[in-house]
């Protein structure tokens, strides 16, 4: 914090930091909330022997590190694109919408964990038909019917996003509740280049990894091509 009060005490009165600086305030703020208190105690008494040194943030004051760290993540959002934080479409899961709802592909997704799976046209994999929620299609399944193909089970439609769109622009878009699934696609090829979802956003944030609601690994972080 010392080294902070004295560069702010440089500056003219209107502080304006850009944005490595502000990312690098947050960390010593954060820093200076984890110190040990013997620590504060003695840095504390350096700093009131110095006018010129009075803290920016009182440490009495009601300022903990996970404000401070979702501070930080709202800040990043605002200058992170969305393409910063996708999938690449190669390692995201998806079912062709011709294929059947068999007990083989069914069993295949099961061991999954994924919760939601994206299906495409058979013709076109850039052509994201709809989401088919798995909670739902167990639910909906039965073995003894003849097979039906998954486009038959699809619940919900993603939003589509520019790979330009700040994160904090897809947060809005995803706050209107329509769909917690974005794909990016090129506006004049219409090529898909990424997927993210509302917890990739969330993450941003919180600065930290969350399970989707399987609390099995999720689908985004899927190492490989899987394409049924």
């Amino acid at each position: 914090m010392k080294c902070l009060n004295s560069t702010v005490s440089n500056r003219e009165k209107t502080v304006m930091f850009n944005s490595g600086e502000l990312d690098a305030v947050l960390d010593l703020l954060i820093s200076d909330v984890d110190l040990p208190k013997a620590k504060e105690k003695e840095l504390q008494d350096i700093e009131s022997n110095n006018p010129l040194n009075e803290p920016l943030i009182k440490r009495q004051a009601s300022v903990d590190k996970e404000s401070l760290t979702i501070m930080k993540g709202a800040l990043r959002a605002m200058w992170a694109s969305v393409s910063t934080i996708a999938s690449p479409m190669n390692r995201v899961f998806m079912i062709a919408d011709n294929t059947p709802a068999n007990k083989e592909n069914m069993k295949r997704i099961v061991q999954s964990g994924h919760s939601r799976i994206p299906i495409y046209d058979s013709k076109n994999s850039n052509n994201i038909k709809g989401i088919v929620l798995v909670k739902q299609l167990l639910i909906q399944y039965n073995p003894s019917l003849t097979p039906r193909t998954f486009q038959d089970f699809i619940n919900v439609q993603p939003l589509y996003f520019s790979p330009n769109l700040n994160v904090l622009g897809a947060l809005n878009q995803f706050q209107l509740g329509n769909s917690h699934f974005g794909f990016l696609r090129r506006k004049n090829s219409g090529v898909l280049t990424g997927m993210i979802t509302f917890e990739d956003v969330i993450e941003l944030l919180i600065q930290k990894p969350i399970d989707d609601e399987s609390g099995k690994p999720s689908f985004r972080r899927s190492k490989n091509c899987s394409i049924v």
